[in-house]
């Protein structure tokens, strides 16, 4: 599986998965890190509490089975 991550810019990380691999919370997490640091490297600086939030909001989403995304 190819996991991408965009801005308004473009690409800006992506990592392809093992075969048979899954996005768990712990690999969402690792990649938010990886994100922010290849944001750091193109000089682009994340949203004041965007990457900080999204782990956060995920599982909320998680936690609430989906009724967070319907607030």
């Amino acid at each position: 599986m190819l996991c991408c991550w965009r801005n308004f810019k473009g690409l800006v990380h992506y990592e392809v998965l093992k075969p048979g691999q899954t996005v768990d919370a712990d690999l969402y997490s690792k990649q938010l890190m990886r994100v922010n640091e290849s944001l750091k490297k193109l000089g682009l600086k994340p949203e004041r509490n965007g990457i900080r939030d999204l782990r956060r909001r995920w599982e909320e989403v998680i936690d609430t089975n989906g009724e967070y995304l319907s607030n």
